[in-house]
């Protein structure tokens, strides 16, 4: 089955790559306008799916679109429209311990993602308050598509990581015109007429994240299914046990590779619970157990060692020699340029890389072209960026005071994915910004990849950020390579707010700058001023 990306950008090529692999996973995709109406007449593929051919022939049309997807039989799955999350009951309907596709809106609603019941359900506004329902003769728009407000529709928790489970019993009665109470979360009456397909599944999850036998658990689902009231058809607990097993089997694939590539990207020693704190950031782990069992299964495979007598601590077991040649080393550090001085603060080496880390419209792209636009005659510069074409790019370039033509000593390259092969090795990259999908550990992959690439240059590589964390995309997982790492954050009606999070090499040996912080504004898009002095959270200056 193809991975669906959940990055969240809208530019057109990550967009048509996003609508050929909902269509290879058998969504029936349409085409539709900033406003969510669609570029078509849509109603044919209600009841037949788009070739590659057609969609590849839309968005060469029209490459701004967003994407639709048809929901009823067509694509077989339904959509819970979460509107309004304050007024919103659909809580009261959802069993426990099922793992649910969310995406989000712009609007800062949610889409949930089940499949579409054999007796199709149609579309459905407010039966549930603070909800719609998009079933037969429905469409959502999915992620990562942007709408004409520049806001993007993002996965929570994507199609890649669990599949769409079945819509509840309780909805299927409140669409379908019947009465039903909600669900008691504290009520004992389980395996009831209402509730017993949620229930078999639950204890089918259970019984394989538990590490029971399919066998054994088919005889307990079997056995369960027969004393529900009324009885559990005996034909369908294959099915439940199956999709449970399937479920379990992917969160191990996906929890090994991730604790891999924790390792891969780890120095020194480290202790199981460093290892489970790291992946709590980036994925849904929540089993220590499993961290371990994992942990243990690489040490017997010699990718780590035990250290020494203490139990659960571990290092990386790396032969390779790399002799570094310090007595050929002149010391001088890369002089590059920052705004806001922030060089007076910082000092980065020939061979480092700096993050910066930022929430939407929180600066990355205004930083990361004024750092180039100061140090234009300083070094080769190499910008690739993933979110802008040549009109938007000549249209932001001229909003700044330097000539136009001074920006043509700049290469600017137009990428979304695989940034390492483009890095200057001896020049100043800048890679605005750094594409990662569901895998957000993947982010320290891409970063040490960025890293061995680099000889006597520098690489500045912007990350998405949620507003108000600590960390960009990736966690702590993207703190290890950086000498230098930012966070930026919308701070209304200031304007903005600029963090120095990780800062290994102090300019001032006495001045210590990680964690000051600095308010500034955006000026016509190009223009940064800085609102009052770097202050620490703690200190009596912060400017108000």
């Amino acid at each position: 089955m193809s991975n669906v990306p959940d990055r969240s950008n809208g530019h057109p090529s990550l967009v048509l790559g996003s609508a050929l692999q909902y269509a290879e996973r058998g969504l029936s995709v349409i085409p539709l306008r900033r406003d969510k109406k669609p570029y078509i007449s849509w109603q044919k593929y209600q009841k037949q799916r788009a070739t590659e051919q057609e969609i590849r022939a839309w968005w060469s049309k029209w490459p701004d679109a967003m994407i639709g997807i048809v929901t009823g039989g067509i694509s077989g799955i339904c959509v819970i429209d979460r509107d309004d999350l304050s007024k919103a009951e659909i809580e009261a309907y959802l069993p426990d311990a099922v793992d649910i596709p969310i995406s989000s809106t712009p609007r800062g609603g949610q889409h949930l993602y089940f499949r579409m019941p054999e007796k199709l359900i149609g579309n459905n506004a407010g039966a549930i308050p603070g909800c719609d329902f998009r079933g037969e003769g429905g469409y959502v728009v999915a992620p990562p598509s942007v709408n004409n407000t520049g806001k993007a529709y993002e996965w929570v928790t994507s199609l890649n990581d669990c599949e769409p489970p079945a819509l509840p019993a309780a909805i299927i009665s409140i669409y379908k015109g019947s009465s039903y109470l909600k669900r008691d979360k504290n009520c004992d009456k389980a395996f009831q007429m209402g509730r017993r397909d949620e229930d078999l599944f639950h204890a089918a999850n259970c019984l394989a994240k538990g590490g029971a036998s399919k066998e054994f658990a088919t005889e307990t689902l079997e056995f369960l299914a027969k004393n529900c009231n009324p009885p559990f058809p005996p034909n369908e607990v294959a099915a439940k046990v199956k999709s449970a097993f399937d479920r379990s089997a992917r969160r191990e694939i996906n929890l090994a590779e991730a604790v891999r590539q924790w390792v891969a990207v780890t120095d020194g020693y480290f202790s199981v619970s460093d290892c489970f704190n790291a992946l709590q950031s980036v994925t849904s782990v929540t089993n220590r157990d499993n961290v371990r069992q994992i942990l243990h299964r690489l040490r017997a495979d010699g990718v780590i060692e035990k250290h020494g007598s203490q139990d659960g601590v571990y290092r990386r077991v790396d032969n390779r020699l790399q002799v570094l040649n310090w007595w050929e080393a002149t010391g001088e550090p890369f002089a590059i340029a920052w705004p806001f001085e922030l060089e007076k603060l910082v000092t980065l080496y020939p061979k480092n890389i700096a993050v910066i880390a930022g929430a939407p419209n929180a600066g990355k792209t205004t930083i990361g072209l004024n750092t180039a636009r100061l140090n234009i005659n300083r070094y080769p510069i190499r910008y690739l960026t993933s979110e802008m074409g040549e009109n938007e790019l000549r249209n932001r370039l001229g909003a700044f005071e330097a000539n136009l033509d001074d920006w043509r000593k700049i290469e600017f390259i137009d990428r979304a994915s695989s940034f390492a092969p483009m890095v200057l090795p001896n020049g100043l990259t800048i890679i605005d910004y750094l594409e990662i999908s569901d895998k957000f550990w993947l982010v320290a992959e891409e970063l040490k990849q960025i890293y061995e690439k680099l000889e006597t240059g520098v690489a500045v590589v912007c990350l998405q950020k949620t507003q108000g964390k600590d960390a960009g995309r990736g966690g702590d997982f993207g703190l290890e390579k950086p000498r230098l790492y930012l966070n930026l954050d919308q701070d209304p009606p200031q304007g903005n707010l600029l963090t120095i999070r990780k800062a290994k090499e102090w300019a001032d040996k006495l001045n210590n700058p990680n964690h000051k912080k600095l308010r500034f504004k955006i000026i016509g898009g190009a223009k940064l001023v800085p609102v009052g002095d770097w202050y620490y959270e703690t200190s009596t200056c912060r400017p108000r």
